[in-house]
């Protein structure tokens, strides 16, 4: 909580300054591609995203985007065949969803090349998953069977609506008059209670 307290005290001398000469940031749309972790991170993929800005005076501007995220991962489970094969039956997952986000940015940093804010805001969001909620394995020791036995309980819905909150922040450099490019990152949770935490790479391109 400390250092959060701190990030305006140090960044408040450098706002001044880069907005003593500035006025809004132009309005622009941004494309945002990256890597993303579901839940405790063993679901590994990745997230794309497309949003509008739009200054709400000097220090904070207002950003609608549109979001999707594919994100999979596995329950290994190996074992030999009759034959001595080695067989992968391990159960694969993946989780996807769309959502849309309404977020308030606030501007750390705004010069002729640079820029950078933090943004907080609601989300809505409709995802689809073939994660399970519990798995077990029965091995032939126990059923007699010549494979293992995979039994999946399932107490989640497969399909589901959620509304949550997401922070982020960016970083990016304008290269030119009409565009900028940058870093970004971010966290949300939902009512789900779904977590996920990304990152990637941005494509700005101002309109005025």
């Amino acid at each position: 909580m400390k250092k959060l307290v701190l990030i305006p005290i140090v960044f408040l001398p450098l706002i001044v300054w880069c907005q003593s000469d500035l006025n809004r940031v132009p309005e622009n749309v941004q494309v945002s591609i990256g890597q993303s972790l579901h839940g405790t991170g063993d679901s590994k993929g990745f997230m794309f995203s497309v949003g509008y800005s739009q200054s709400i005076n000097k220090l904070f501007s207002f950003r609608p985007s549109l979001s999707a995220s594919v994100n999979s991962g596995s329950f290994p489970l190996f074992y030999n065949s009759p034959s001595g094969n080695v067989i992968d039956g391990s159960y694969r997952f993946s989780i996807g969803g769309i959502q849309a986000e309404l977020a308030i940015a606030w501007k750390l940093l705004r010069s002729q090349k640079h820029m950078a804010n933090l943004s907080i805001g609601p989300i809505l969001r409709y995802q689809s998953s073939s994660y399970y909620d519990a798995i077990t394995v029965y091995y032939p020791t126990i059923t007699g069977l010549p494979v293992p036995v995979i039994v999946l309980e399932n107490t989640s819905p497969q399909n589901s609506f959620a509304v949550g909150g997401a922070i982020a922040a960016f970083y990016g450099y304008k290269f030119s008059n009409k565009y900028s490019v940058g870093i970004n990152g971010g966290f949300q949770i939902d009512s789900n209670s779904d977590a996920i935490l990304n990152w990637g790479i941005t494509l700005v391109r101002l309109l005025k």
